[in-house]
Protein backbone atom coordinates (compact mmCIF):
# COMPACT_ATOMS: atom_id res chain seq x y z
CA UNK A 1 0.00 0.00 0.00
CA UNK A 2 1.03 3.60 -0.60
CA UNK A 3 -0.11 4.59 2.86
CA UNK A 4 0.38 2.65 6.06
CA UNK A 5 -2.09 -0.05 7.00
CA UNK A 6 -2.59 1.85 10.23
CA UNK A 7 -4.12 4.71 8.23
CA UNK A 8 -6.66 2.29 6.76
CA UNK A 9 -7.29 0.44 10.00
CA UNK A 10 -8.12 3.58 11.94
CA UNK A 11 -11.11 4.05 9.64
CA UNK A 12 -12.43 0.56 10.43
CA UNK A 13 -14.47 0.06 13.61
CA UNK A 14 -13.83 -3.06 15.72
CA UNK A 15 -17.22 -4.63 15.01
CA UNK A 16 -17.18 -4.01 11.24
CA UNK A 17 -17.21 -6.83 8.72
CA UNK A 18 -14.33 -6.34 6.26
CA UNK A 19 -13.76 -7.83 2.79
CA UNK A 20 -10.35 -7.94 1.07
CA UNK A 21 -10.44 -8.31 -2.73
CA UNK A 22 -7.42 -9.90 -4.38
CA UNK A 23 -5.45 -9.92 -1.14
CA UNK A 24 -3.27 -12.95 -1.83
CA UNK A 25 -0.06 -10.93 -2.30
CA UNK A 26 -0.48 -9.06 0.98
CA UNK A 27 -3.76 -9.93 2.74
CA UNK A 28 -5.08 -7.50 5.33
CA UNK A 29 -5.07 -9.41 8.65
CA UNK A 30 -8.09 -7.39 9.80
CA UNK A 31 -10.23 -8.75 6.95
CA UNK A 32 -12.99 -11.16 7.91
CA UNK A 33 -13.36 -12.45 4.35
CA UNK A 34 -10.84 -12.60 1.49
CA UNK A 35 -11.79 -13.16 -2.15
CA UNK A 36 -8.95 -14.19 -4.46
CA UNK A 37 -8.20 -16.50 -7.36
CA UNK A 38 -5.39 -18.22 -5.45
CA UNK A 39 -5.85 -20.67 -2.55
CA UNK A 40 -5.51 -19.85 1.13
CA UNK A 41 -2.50 -22.12 1.67
CA UNK A 42 -0.35 -20.20 -0.86
CA UNK A 43 -1.03 -16.69 0.51
CA UNK A 44 1.92 -14.47 1.36
CA UNK A 45 2.19 -13.40 5.00
CA UNK A 46 4.17 -10.18 5.18
CA UNK A 47 2.82 -9.44 8.64
CA UNK A 48 3.10 -12.87 10.19
CA UNK A 49 3.07 -11.42 13.72
CA UNK A 50 -0.46 -10.05 13.25
CA UNK A 51 -3.36 -12.43 13.90
CA UNK A 52 -5.59 -13.02 10.90
CA UNK A 53 -9.32 -12.68 11.39
CA UNK A 54 -10.04 -14.59 8.16
CA UNK A 55 -9.67 -18.35 8.07
CA UNK A 56 -9.40 -21.07 5.45
CA UNK A 57 -13.22 -21.22 5.48
CA UNK A 58 -13.62 -17.47 4.86
CA UNK A 59 -10.91 -17.37 2.20
CA UNK A 60 -13.06 -17.58 -0.94
CA UNK A 61 -11.69 -18.55 -4.35
CA UNK A 62 -13.19 -17.14 -7.50
CA UNK A 63 -12.81 -15.00 -10.62
CA UNK A 64 -13.85 -11.51 -9.54
CA UNK A 65 -14.80 -10.62 -13.12
CA UNK A 66 -17.56 -13.26 -13.13
CA UNK A 67 -20.98 -12.36 -11.79
CA UNK A 68 -21.46 -15.79 -10.19
CA UNK A 69 -18.51 -15.11 -7.88
CA UNK A 70 -20.33 -12.18 -6.29
CA UNK A 71 -23.74 -13.81 -5.89
CA UNK A 72 -22.67 -15.17 -2.50
CA UNK A 73 -22.63 -11.59 -1.12
CA UNK A 74 -25.71 -9.56 -0.24
CA UNK A 75 -26.42 -5.85 -0.67
CA UNK A 76 -24.16 -3.78 1.61
CA UNK A 77 -23.14 -6.95 3.46
CA UNK A 78 -19.74 -5.51 4.32
CA UNK A 79 -18.97 -2.39 6.27
CA UNK A 80 -15.63 -1.96 4.52
CA UNK A 81 -13.86 -3.39 1.46
CA UNK A 82 -10.17 -3.25 0.54
CA UNK A 83 -9.17 -3.44 -3.13
CA UNK A 84 -5.51 -2.59 -3.68
CA UNK A 85 -3.45 -3.26 -6.81
CA UNK A 86 -6.17 -5.30 -8.45
CA UNK A 87 -8.24 -3.11 -10.79
CA UNK A 88 -5.28 -2.34 -13.09
CA UNK A 89 -4.70 -6.09 -13.62
CA UNK A 90 -8.10 -7.47 -14.49
CA UNK A 91 -10.14 -7.63 -17.67
CA UNK A 92 -13.24 -5.84 -16.37
CA UNK A 93 -12.56 -3.26 -13.65
CA UNK A 94 -15.91 -1.54 -14.27
CA UNK A 95 -17.81 -4.66 -13.28
CA UNK A 96 -15.73 -5.05 -10.13
CA UNK A 97 -16.35 -1.39 -9.24
CA UNK A 98 -20.08 -2.06 -9.63
CA UNK A 99 -19.84 -4.95 -7.19
CA UNK A 100 -17.73 -3.01 -4.69
CA UNK A 101 -20.47 -0.38 -4.57
CA UNK A 102 -23.11 -3.07 -4.20
CA UNK A 103 -21.64 -5.21 -1.42
CA UNK A 104 -19.92 -2.59 0.75
CA UNK A 105 -20.74 0.65 2.55
CA UNK A 106 -17.24 2.11 2.32
CA UNK A 107 -13.73 1.14 1.28
CA UNK A 108 -10.22 1.82 0.10
CA UNK A 109 -8.92 1.49 -3.48
CA UNK A 110 -5.30 1.80 -4.60
CA UNK A 111 -3.70 1.52 -8.05
CA UNK A 112 -0.50 2.71 -9.71
CA UNK A 113 -0.65 6.37 -10.69
CA UNK A 114 -0.42 7.56 -14.29
CA UNK A 115 2.97 9.00 -13.32
CA UNK A 116 4.31 5.50 -12.58
CA UNK A 117 2.27 3.47 -15.06
CA UNK A 118 3.53 5.38 -18.12
CA UNK A 119 7.14 5.89 -17.00
CA UNK A 120 10.29 3.89 -17.55
CA UNK A 121 11.96 3.32 -14.21
CA UNK A 122 15.25 3.01 -16.11
CA UNK A 123 16.20 4.52 -19.46
CA UNK A 124 16.82 1.13 -21.05
CA UNK A 125 13.53 -0.49 -20.01
CA UNK A 126 11.53 -2.05 -22.85
CA UNK A 127 8.18 -1.11 -21.34
CA UNK A 128 6.68 1.69 -19.29
CA UNK A 129 5.27 1.01 -15.86
CA UNK A 130 4.33 -2.59 -15.17
CA UNK A 131 4.24 -4.86 -18.21
CA UNK A 132 1.28 -6.96 -16.98
CA UNK A 133 -1.09 -4.07 -16.26
CA UNK A 134 -4.08 -3.47 -18.51
CA UNK A 135 -5.46 -0.15 -17.27
CA UNK A 136 -4.42 3.37 -16.34
CA UNK A 137 -6.48 4.89 -13.53
CA UNK A 138 -7.06 8.64 -13.27
CA UNK A 139 -9.24 10.44 -10.74
CA UNK A 140 -11.13 13.06 -12.75
CA UNK A 141 -13.47 15.40 -10.88
CA UNK A 142 -13.75 12.90 -8.05
CA UNK A 143 -14.61 9.94 -10.29
CA UNK A 144 -12.59 6.88 -11.35
CA UNK A 145 -11.65 7.05 -15.03
CA UNK A 146 -10.12 3.94 -16.62
CA UNK A 147 -8.12 4.04 -19.86
CA UNK A 148 -6.90 0.86 -21.55
CA UNK A 149 -3.10 0.71 -21.44
CA UNK A 150 -2.39 0.11 -25.13
CA UNK A 151 0.78 0.10 -27.24
CA UNK A 152 1.18 3.90 -27.22
CA UNK A 153 1.74 3.86 -23.45
CA UNK A 154 5.03 1.99 -24.04
CA UNK A 155 6.28 3.82 -27.13
CA UNK A 156 8.63 6.41 -25.69
CA UNK A 157 10.55 7.43 -22.61
CA UNK A 158 7.94 10.04 -21.71
CA UNK A 159 9.18 10.81 -18.21
CA UNK A 160 12.58 12.21 -19.16
CA UNK A 161 13.93 14.66 -16.57
CA UNK A 162 11.13 13.83 -14.13
CA UNK A 163 12.54 10.34 -13.48
CA UNK A 164 14.14 11.30 -10.11
CA UNK A 165 10.62 11.71 -8.69
CA UNK A 166 10.19 7.95 -9.01
CA UNK A 167 12.51 7.66 -6.02
CA UNK A 168 9.60 8.95 -3.94
CA UNK A 169 7.34 5.96 -3.38
CA UNK A 170 4.29 8.18 -3.01
CA UNK A 171 4.45 9.17 -6.68
CA UNK A 172 3.84 5.55 -7.66
CA UNK A 173 0.24 5.25 -6.53
CA UNK A 174 -3.19 6.85 -6.39
CA UNK A 175 -5.38 6.16 -3.35
CA UNK A 176 -9.14 6.51 -2.93
CA UNK A 177 -11.05 6.40 0.35
CA UNK A 178 -14.75 6.20 -0.44
CA UNK A 179 -17.85 6.39 1.71
CA UNK A 180 -21.33 5.45 0.54
CA UNK A 181 -20.44 5.01 -3.14
CA UNK A 182 -18.08 6.12 -5.91
CA UNK A 183 -18.57 6.68 -9.63
CA UNK A 184 -16.51 4.95 -12.34
CA UNK A 185 -16.32 4.81 -16.13
CA UNK A 186 -14.02 4.04 -19.06
CA UNK A 187 -12.76 6.49 -21.64
CA UNK A 188 -11.85 5.44 -25.16
CA UNK A 189 -8.24 6.26 -26.18
CA UNK A 190 -7.86 9.02 -28.77
CA UNK A 191 -5.24 7.30 -30.88
CA UNK A 192 -1.51 6.87 -30.52
CA UNK A 193 -0.55 10.37 -31.69
CA UNK A 194 -2.81 12.31 -29.29
CA UNK A 195 -2.27 9.92 -26.39
CA UNK A 196 1.51 10.10 -26.85
CA UNK A 197 1.39 13.89 -27.12
CA UNK A 198 -0.72 14.01 -23.95
CA UNK A 199 1.86 11.92 -22.07
CA UNK A 200 4.66 14.23 -23.21
CA UNK A 201 2.53 17.15 -21.96
CA UNK A 202 1.71 15.33 -18.72
CA UNK A 203 5.36 14.75 -17.79
CA UNK A 204 6.61 18.00 -19.31
CA UNK A 205 4.26 20.07 -17.14
CA UNK A 206 4.15 17.77 -14.14
CA UNK A 207 4.13 19.62 -10.80
CA UNK A 208 5.06 17.03 -8.25
CA UNK A 209 4.51 19.13 -5.15
CA UNK A 210 1.04 20.19 -6.29
CA UNK A 211 -0.10 16.76 -7.41
CA UNK A 212 -2.75 15.04 -5.32
CA UNK A 213 -2.26 11.34 -4.61
CA UNK A 214 -4.92 10.63 -1.99
CA UNK A 215 -8.62 11.25 -2.67
CA UNK A 216 -11.76 11.20 -0.53
CA UNK A 217 -15.07 10.41 -2.25
CA UNK A 218 -18.48 10.47 -0.56
CA UNK A 219 -21.72 9.31 -2.22
CA UNK A 220 -20.25 9.49 -5.70
CA UNK A 221 -23.27 7.81 -7.27
CA UNK A 222 -25.77 10.35 -5.94
CA UNK A 223 -25.12 12.88 -8.71
CA UNK A 224 -22.46 11.47 -11.05
CA UNK A 225 -20.89 13.78 -13.64
CA UNK A 226 -20.43 10.88 -16.09
CA UNK A 227 -22.91 8.04 -16.53
CA UNK A 228 -21.94 5.24 -14.15
CA UNK A 229 -20.17 2.32 -15.80
CA UNK A 230 -20.28 3.95 -19.23
CA UNK A 231 -17.62 4.25 -21.90
CA UNK A 232 -16.87 7.79 -23.08
CA UNK A 233 -16.34 8.00 -26.83
CA UNK A 234 -13.58 10.25 -28.16
CA UNK A 235 -16.04 13.05 -28.99
CA UNK A 236 -17.46 13.10 -25.46
CA UNK A 237 -14.39 14.35 -23.60
CA UNK A 238 -11.22 16.35 -24.08
CA UNK A 239 -7.72 15.39 -23.07
CA UNK A 240 -5.85 18.04 -21.07
CA UNK A 241 -3.62 18.66 -24.10
CA UNK A 242 -6.69 19.63 -26.12
CA UNK A 243 -7.37 22.43 -23.64
CA UNK A 244 -3.92 23.93 -24.13
CA UNK A 245 -3.33 26.95 -26.40
CA UNK A 246 -2.93 25.86 -30.04
CA UNK A 247 0.80 26.59 -30.18
CA UNK A 248 1.49 24.57 -27.02
CA UNK A 249 -0.69 21.69 -28.20
CA UNK A 250 1.00 21.62 -31.61
CA UNK A 251 4.46 21.59 -30.02
CA UNK A 252 3.70 18.41 -28.09
CA UNK A 253 2.04 16.81 -31.12
CA UNK A 254 5.10 17.56 -33.24
CA UNK A 255 7.32 16.07 -30.57
CA UNK A 256 5.28 12.88 -30.61
CA UNK A 257 5.56 12.75 -34.42
CA UNK A 258 9.33 13.29 -34.30
CA UNK A 259 9.80 10.58 -31.65
CA UNK A 260 7.72 8.17 -33.70
CA UNK A 261 9.87 8.81 -36.77
CA UNK A 262 13.04 8.15 -34.75
CA UNK A 263 11.50 4.97 -33.39
CA UNK A 264 10.66 3.86 -36.92
CA UNK A 265 14.26 4.35 -38.02
CA UNK A 266 15.59 2.35 -35.08
CA UNK A 267 13.17 -0.47 -35.83
CA UNK A 268 14.20 -0.56 -39.50
CA UNK A 269 17.78 -1.12 -38.35
CA UNK A 270 16.63 -3.86 -36.01
CA UNK A 271 14.87 -5.55 -38.95
CA UNK A 272 18.28 -6.08 -40.51
CA UNK A 273 19.91 -7.52 -37.40
CA UNK A 274 18.96 -11.20 -37.94
CA UNK A 275 20.69 -11.11 -41.33
CA UNK A 276 23.64 -8.99 -40.25
CA UNK A 277 24.34 -10.69 -36.94
CA UNK A 278 23.10 -14.25 -37.45
CA UNK A 279 25.73 -16.72 -36.18
CA UNK A 280 26.57 -18.15 -39.60
CA UNK A 281 26.87 -14.74 -41.25
CA UNK A 282 28.83 -13.37 -38.33
CA UNK A 283 31.40 -16.10 -38.82
CA UNK A 284 31.62 -15.24 -42.53
CA UNK A 285 32.05 -11.55 -41.73
CA UNK A 286 34.89 -12.33 -39.32
CA UNK A 287 36.59 -14.53 -41.91
CA UNK A 288 36.19 -11.76 -44.47
CA UNK A 289 37.76 -9.23 -42.11
CA UNK A 290 40.77 -11.50 -41.62
CA UNK A 291 41.17 -11.75 -45.42
CA UNK A 292 40.80 -7.99 -45.74
CA UNK A 293 43.58 -7.35 -43.23
CA UNK A 294 45.85 -9.81 -45.07
CA UNK A 295 45.13 -8.05 -48.38
CA UNK A 296 45.88 -4.62 -46.95
CA UNK A 297 49.13 -5.82 -45.39
CA UNK A 298 50.25 -7.32 -48.72
CA UNK A 299 49.37 -4.17 -50.66
CA UNK A 300 47.18 -6.07 -53.16
CA UNK A 301 44.48 -3.40 -53.12
CA UNK A 302 42.90 -4.67 -56.33
CA UNK A 303 41.82 -7.78 -54.44
CA UNK A 304 39.57 -5.75 -52.16
CA UNK A 305 36.83 -5.48 -54.80
CA UNK A 306 36.95 -9.24 -55.47
CA UNK A 307 36.65 -9.89 -51.71
CA UNK A 308 33.63 -7.58 -51.49
CA UNK A 309 31.88 -9.41 -54.35
CA UNK A 310 32.67 -12.75 -52.71
CA UNK A 311 31.30 -11.63 -49.36
CA UNK A 312 28.13 -10.26 -50.96
CA UNK A 313 27.48 -13.60 -52.61
CA UNK A 314 28.22 -15.71 -49.53
CA UNK A 315 26.34 -13.60 -46.97
CA UNK A 316 23.36 -12.75 -49.26
CA UNK A 317 22.28 -9.53 -47.58
CA UNK A 318 18.63 -8.82 -48.38
CA UNK A 319 18.14 -6.45 -51.28
CA UNK A 320 15.03 -4.84 -52.70
CA UNK A 321 12.84 -7.41 -54.41
CA UNK A 322 14.70 -10.38 -52.91
CA UNK A 323 13.21 -12.69 -50.31
CA UNK A 324 14.92 -12.63 -46.92
CA UNK A 325 15.86 -16.33 -46.92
Amino acid sequence: MQISKAEVLKRIKPDWKVLDIGGWEDPLPRANVVLDINPYETRKRRNSEEPELFTADTWLIGDICQRSTWLRFGEKEFDYVICTHVLEDIRDPLFVCEQLNRVAKAGYIECPSRFRECAKANVGDLHNGYDHHRWILDIVDGELSFTAKLHWANFFDFIGDQRPYLQDYQAHFVSVFWQGSFNYYERFPKGELMESAELFRFYGKYEYYKTKFIFEITDGLVSPKVKTGSMLWVTEFKLPIELEPPDVREAFVQRARAEKQKLGRRRSLLDWSPWVFGRHRLQLVRAGMRKLRAILRSGRFGAVRRLWVEMRQRISFPLAGRNRD
